[in-house]
């Protein structure tokens, strides 16, 4: 029998609300970029990923965070330690990559009663996470998973979900029950009532998804699904990560909080960090990130790239449809602008 969850009540200000970023992966898809940087630290129009997220936390009242670790951990929480806002943090390194399920059962000691904002970290999302608090809650949910309509739905998984918002259907089941009232993809979010944790397995390494979520779905269990069809974005390919860069340098503010409130423009299609020097002769076009401290020799040529700090170009080279670090270059296969 699954039992009702416990039911909170916000009291003043006072967001009875708690955060986990899940920032220990190895970024595979990502490499070799990820061998010099963690994901959570990968600039996003030189600004690194992680303070998107501490922001829009920061923006939803949450004041408090842990941040489990594993892939170069000293980078990720130094880039944390950069965060301009004010957020107080609780780092859990894992010796061995835990899962998405057991990074939180690590963790548990570190818990309140509080409902728990899980969250991928290296998405690019903007929620208003507070705001759906009472609906999850009205729902006695045991965990409610942020949804979105997305054409890679079948790709990354489809989640399927009732007239009432109950999730149906879950990877990896991928069947169509007469009753679907929605389909749609998970984000990578959710709120997760302490109560949940009852049903994590025995094991310390699992998916929280595939191991916790699926077989409570079978069972009938209140796990439930809300749309919100915001700017939303995986950086976990090159291609994707380019364009998540020119999403956020073009439209900036209208898609997420921006940390430091770096410059807007519409129109803008070239972003400079004011370290980076570029002599004469430069082509630059089409969508470009320069980072700080950068050096472009004269007759370089930039089109569509993005370029993390200190990258060198020599006089005359051609960068396009890429990603540079100093220590190497990623070609993108196709432009994705």
């Amino acid at each position: 029998m699954i039992a009702p969850t416990a039911q909170r009540k916000e009291t003043g200000d006072h967001i009875h609300l708690q955060a986990m970023i899940l920032a220990a992966g190895f970024g595979s898809r990502l490499q070799p970029l990820t061998r010099y940087v963690p994901k959570p630290a990968f600039p996003v129009c030189n600004v690194p990923l992680i303070h998107f997220t501490l922001a829009e936390l920061q923006k939803n009242g949450l004041r408090k965070v842990i941040i489990n670790l594993h892939h170069l951990p000293q980078l990720v929480s130094q880039t944390v330690a950069s965060f301009p806002g004010k957020m107080e943090t609780i780092f859990s390194y894992e010796h061995e990559i835990l899962g998405t399920g057991g990074a939180v059962k690590n963790v548990q000691s570190h818990l309140s009663s509080e409902t728990l904002l899980l969250m991928n970290g290296d998405i690019l999302f903007s929620g208003p996470w507070r705001d759906i608090l009472p609906e999850h809650r009205a729902n006695k949910a045991l965990a409610t998973l942020i949804l979105r309509h997305d054409p890679l739905a079948a790709h990354f998984g489809r989640v399927v979900i009732n007239a009432e918002k109950q999730i149906i259907t879950i990877p990896p089941s991928q069947k169509a029950p007469s009753s679907a009232a929605d389909s749609g993809m998970f984000t990578g979010v959710h709120l997760i009532e302490p109560e949940l944790l009852h049903y994590f397995p025995a094991k310390s390494n699992f998916c929280i998804v595939r191991d916790v979520y699926h077989p409570l779905v079978e069972q009938g269990a209140p796990i439930y699904g809300t749309f919100v069809d915001r700017y939303w974005s995986d950086i976990g390919t090159p291609p994707r990560y380019l364009q998540a860069n020119f999403d956020i340098m073009s439209l900036g503010g209208r898609l997420l909080s921006l940390p430091g409130e770096p410059e807007k423009d519409p129109l803008k299609q070239t972003l400079i960090a004011e370290s980076a020097f570029i002599e004469p002769g430069c082509d630059i076009r089409n969508f470009v990130i320069i980072g700080p401290h950068c050096h472009l020799e004269q007759g370089s040529t930039v089109e569509n790239a993005v370029l993390f700090p200190y990258v060198h170009l020599s006089k005359n080279q051609t960068l396009r449809n890429a990603i540079a670090h100093p220590e190497v270059i990623v070609p993108v296969a196709e432009s994705t602008r």
